[in-house]
């Protein structure tokens, strides 16, 4: 199983994801004059530490992930990100267990982030991610290849072998009608292979990401929402077969006080909506499980 899959795309409405973000982001602006007044801090500005913790379990075997993720703010609108991923795999679906625990590979970067008015923030920077995943043994290399998909094909760099990947990214938070956010973000992996191995796939593969939430919260911080994200594989490669692309949804649940220091929570589960992942809900197919925890400052 690789670490890096594309996905088929069965007449999928990717061509309107602009037009719908575009439209989204234009009621966040006639949100304006209802958010002025209120200080609120988006997630792209600051310091925040946080610990993330995803579980996929299917008939036969779990995934789990745990992340350390960092944002600490050396500039005003200039943030340094950095995140530290590791996984545990215990499967028997082939008879004899598979069981290993891999760390995977760190990233770091840049961003810049600022309101641009009252009511939206802009932001925009990048990250690479370091391979230390190189020629691992066939249990650990099974398991980053399982735990690369426990986010519907998002992230796969961070147990991508033998890739150093370069991730430009860029994205806008909107704060309106006093309770509500809305956020999207796109993001480019570019997966370059470092492998001296002739045997192994050498292609550079790019990928894109597209996430958009909509989230109310109440004047003490507690709420809830929902993510609609897309993957689309955008060069021709050797990693899977023909279906280039993948869409799944996340309900969640979160604890942030608006503009103010100190804890926050998440909790939701990303289901994927198509093939092939999904439907998620089906027994086999992905429905992580992930919390947040964490603190701003």
């Amino acid at each position: 199983m690789r670490p890096i899959h594309r996905s088929r795309c069965r007449g999928c409405a990717h061509p309107h994801l602009a037009a719908g973000a575009a439209l989204l982001a234009a009621l966040a602006f006639a949100g304006t004059a209802a958010a002025q007044g209120r200080d609120w801090q988006p997630k792209k500005q600051g310091h925040r530490l946080g610990a993330q913790l995803e579980v996929w379990p299917v008939e036969g075997g779990t995934t789990v992930t745990g992340e350390l993720v960092g944002q600490i703010a050396v500039l005003d609108e200039l943030m340094i990100d950095f995140s530290l991923p590791s996984a545990y795999g215990s499967y028997d679906f082939f008879g004899p267990t598979i069981d290993a625990f891999i760390l995977g590979n760190p990233a770091a970067g840049l961003h810049w982030g600022d309101k641009v008015t009252d009511a939206l923030a802009l932001w925009a920077g990048g990250k690479i991610t370091f391979p230390i995943l190189i020629d691992p043994d066939a249990e650990p290399g099974f398991v980053a290849g399982v735990a690369s998909r426990n986010r519907a094909f998002f992230d796969m760099d961070r147990f991508a072998l033998e890739r150093l990947t370069v991730r430009p990214q860029f994205g806008l938070e909107a704060h309106f009608a006093r309770w509500f956010y809305f956020r999207t973000d796109v993001a480019a992996p570019i997966f370059i292979p470092v492998a001296d191995n002739v045997d192994r796939d050498a292609q550079t593969a790019v990928a894109i990401e597209h996430g958009n939430e909509f989230e109310g919260r109440s004047n003490i911080g507690l709420g809830a929402g929902g993510r609609l994200q897309f993957l689309i594989m955008a060069t021709d490669t050797d990693f899977g077969d023909d279906d280039r692309f993948q869409a799944a949804i996340e309900p969640y649940f979160v604890f942030e006080p608006h503009g103010e220091d100190g804890f926050f929570a998440r909790v939701g589960t990303l289901i994927a909506l198509d093939a092939p992942l999904g439907f998620g809900l089906d027994r086999g197919n992905l429905a992580t499980f992930r919390v947040t925890l964490g603190g701003k400052w």
